[in-house]
């Protein structure tokens, strides 16, 4: 700037002379403040990569994920994030499907908490009241996987200036969680994982009226869904009102309006079809059976699948047997 500086000055007029005087003067402080600025951020990154490594220190000494989830707690305040919400998949998977919100922070200070562990389908699904209404924030959507195995996803909530990105934070997430799913045997193929959910849900016999299909919020895909994603447990009417913030009543007069059956009977007839699947792969007991699919013992599983095949489960199995003879 100097040499710039000696070069133009001989060249002006003394009126001339003392406005490139005024601009160079400018210049330097506009440097100055430049280099300061370096400076500046050079330290607060330095500060923050500090930070994020005894983050990361702190996460790679938790051994197990309640713990884990401790450490979240303490940490992720100090590192400017105001909260998270974790959803896991119940192993390893090479694809994301039902998750699990497992940890919620901060933490929940209504009934919904008592729900948690919760199940949900996909993101789209995720149930609006877990996020605070009192707090105002941004939130990040940050899928988890390592070694291409996905762990589930993360609600990263945001402040408006926050020193550290989402990626590192997610990246520390992912490996921690992988090393935890292998050490608390997380790893198996799920036993009960329903993967053909629409054939399934076709195999049961549903007239629809077309006025019927159309009004209200609850549909037949939200009902089926819903209940397929808890076809290992026995069927919950308040739980399943929390889920979708709606009244038991309601839900029970809408499955009725909309496949003719009440929810439990919906649920026990989806449970049989899925029994059905069990029983042809043949890899399973049938007292094995009847606790995946939520059954209180096998004689109370008997006797549902008879009341809607006709037939025992053990004489379905020996048909199943004799024609693959």
């Amino acid at each position: 700037m100097s040499s710039l500086r000696q070069i133009l000055l001989p060249l002006c007029s003394d009126k001339n002379a003392r406005q490139i005087e005024n601009i160079f003067h400018a210049l330097r402080e506009l440097l100055a403040l430049h280099e300061r600025y370096e400076m500046l951020s050079q330290e607060r990154n330095s500060q923050n990569t500090a930070s994020m490594m005894r983050f990361a220190s702190d996460l790679s000494s938790a051994d197990s994920i309640s713990s884990l989830a401790s450490t979240l707690r303490v940490n992720l305040p100090l590192l400017g994030f105001p909260g998270i919400i974790l959803c896991l998949s119940p192993v390893l998977a090479s694809s994301l499907n039902s998750v699990n919100i497992e940890i919620v922070m901060p933490d929940l200070q209504n009934e919904f908490a008592s729900l948690l562990p919760m199940k949900v389908r996909s993101p789209a699904l995720f149930p609006k009241r877990v996020f605070s209404k009192n707090k105002i924030f941004s939130v990040t959507l940050a899928v988890l996987s390592h070694n291409e195995k996905y762990l589930g996803y993360a609600y990263i909530f945001m402040k408006n200036e926050n020193p550290f990105s989402t990626e590192g934070l997610q990246e520390v997430l992912s490996q921690n969680l992988y090393r935890l799913f292998i050490k608390e045997g997380r790893t198996k193929t799920q036993p009960l994982m329903v993967t053909n959910r629409e054939e399934l849900a076709e195999r049961i016999p549903i007239t629809i009226s077309e006025k019927n299909s159309r009004r209200g919020k609850l549909t037949v895909e939200g009902i089926t869904d819903y209940l397929l994603d808890h076809i290992d447990e026995m069927c919950d009417l308040n739980k399943m009102a929390d889920y979708f913030g709606m009244s038991k009543s309601y839900i029970t007069r809408r499955t009725k309006e909309l496949t003719g059956y009440s929810t439990q009977t919906l649920h026990e007839l989806l449970k049989i079809e899925q029994a059905k699947n069990l029983i042809k792969n043949g890899n399973l007991r049938m007292n094995d059976i009847a606790s995946q699919l939520g059954f209180s013992n096998p004689n109370y599983f008997s006797n549902v699948f008879k009341k809607v095949t006709g037939i025992r489960p053990t004489e379905f199995a020996e048909e199943v047997t004799n024609s693959q003879r």
